[in-house]
């Protein structure tokens, strides 16, 4: 993964020396100016249309300007493309060298506490490619002999607290004894033995009803671990009661892993090997490296990157349509009338746009066209060229009736223009009930959130009630 890396940051340095030196444009942005050599060597083999086509939607501008705006859009995009890769790249790279000289010493096994219990762990070894699976058994973390031994001290020195029940002290016991048979978090167990069971029983059961005086017993607690034992005394006085009492290669591998489990036992955690007389141990099942995870991510994001801007740019299209809809049976409306009292088509759209309380995309685009026309364009080219790039089809069908009737003189404008006013008019009906469709289907999980509401306020005093 590293050579990867390497290669893709020797063509960043090269790509930005080369741009730096032949495209002066761009000198504040490294990255500004590869993406302008990026699209200088692109731009012959890929058209750009459906980019073109995006920003000619939402930008009134002539021919030389959209082919401005279009390359200005994807030096930005893939300005932007070229410094997330490169983000990633050397992320991915640095994790690389991380997971290669400074690792994670991941063969480590954490064993459970004392009181815990043996669990079985998976390890993974890789004998000569063959990747094959062992089964070691980890005990839990134990005392060693002088641990034992100090930890037992421990619990005895506590146990004469434990062990009274209801007495008020060992030199005064009438009452049953309570003697655990467990101890330090039920990691060691205890056995008890009385000197005397008549009295006092190695279960702490005390006999008082025949006693007629103080009787001295000795009880004795053993405590056991593993192999291990430790004993202590309590010197313990029972008195008369007066009242009522109530786990081939593989083979060898995994006798070694059983002995180093075994030898370490007292220990938190287990270090494994990586590799035991060529066998390679791991705990994960062929692990992907981060590196080539965090470059692939990286690839993704900035590919997706390009989508996102021209996604952007689609949307923005969208609206625009949107908005030459809802503005063109007002227009043709008021060309009709226009045309009614006999003024020119030129005029007639110079007349539209006085009028305009406010500038939107239509009269920037009619503004346009009349700029075409006094710049010397034919007028009935430039009514074509205006349904073009308006791109919807009652606009198109409405220029080329006032193209044609320029280059061919038809005398049925007018008429043309009624019914182009009464498709309107069904364009219009059309497209309200679209809108109100979708604002009703909007609405539904609104009224079912509120339907749901008024239920639970009805149901709830009923269950509340039961």
């Amino acid at each position: 993964m590293i050579f990867i890396n390497f290669i893709v940051i020797l063509l960043y340095i090269m790509l930005a020396v080369f741009s730096r030196k032949n495209h002066s444009k761009y000198k504040g942005n490294v990255f500004k100016c590869m993406a302008d050599v990026i699209y200088e060597a692109s731009k012959n083999k890929i058209s750009y249309d459906s980019v073109k086509r995006s920003i000619r939607k939402v930008q009134t501008v002539s021919p030389k300007g959209l082919i401005q705006l279009t390359k200005k859009h994807m030096v930005e995009s893939l300005s932007l493309v070229l410094c997330i890769f490169l983000i990633f790249n050397l992320i991915s790279a640095m994790a690389f060298i991380k997971e290669k000289y400074f690792p994670d010493n991941e063969n480590i096994i954490e064993r459970e506490g004392y009181q815990g219990d043996i669990r079985e762990e998976t390890l993974y070894l890789n004998n000569n490619g063959e990747e094959l699976i062992y089964t070691l058994d980890v005990s839990q973390l134990q005392y060693t002999e002088e641990e034992f031994i100090g930890e037992s001290n421990k619990m005895f020195l506590n146990l004469k607290e434990d062990i009274l029940g209801e007495n008020i002290s060992l030199e005064n016991v009438c009452f049953d004894l309570t003697l655990p048979e467990k101890g330090n978090d039920n990691v060691f167990s205890i056995k008890w033995k009385s000197d005397t069971p008549d009295v006092l029983t190695s279960h702490g059961k005390v006999n008082v009803e025949e006693l007629k005086s103080k009787t001295r017993v000795v009880l004795t607690a053993t405590a056991e671990y593993l192999e291990y034992t430790n004993t202590c005394t309590y010197e313990i006085t029972v008195c008369p009661y007066e009242g009522n009492v109530e786990s081939n290669e593989i083979g060898m591998v995994g006798e070694v892993l059983d002995s180093l489990e075994m030898q370490n036992r007292n220990k938190k955690y287990i270090e494994i090997p990586d590799e035991i007389d060529g066998v390679k141990i791991s705990l994960t099942s062929g692990k992907k490296s981060k590196s080539t995870l965090i470059f692939c991510v990286g690839f993704l994001i900035s590919f997706c990157t390009l989508f996102i801007g021209k996604s952007k740019l689609d949307e923005a299209g969208k609206l625009r349509d949107s908005m030459l809809k809802t503005q063109y049976p007002a227009f043709v409306n008021k060309l009709w009338l226009l045309l009614g009292t006999g003024m020119t088509i030129k005029a007639c759209v110079q007349q539209v746009i006085d009028d305009a309380e406010e500038e939107s995309i239509l009269i920037k685009e009619l503004e346009y066209t009349i700029n075409q026309i006094e710049s010397g364009c034919d007028e009935s080219l430039a009514y074509d060229e205006l349904g073009t790039r308006l791109s919807l089809g009652p606009y198109r069908r409405l220029m080329s009736h006032l193209s044609q009737n320029l280059r061919m003189g038809t005398k049925d404008l007018l008429k043309l223009m009624e019914e182009e006013v009464r498709a309107s008019l069904e364009l219009k009906k059309e497209d309200v009930k679209r809108k109100g469709e979708e604002a009703s289907t909007k609405l539904l999980f609104p009224m079912i959130l509120l339907l749901a509401t008024v239920m639970l306020i009805v149901v709830l005093p009923a269950l509340i009630s039961f």
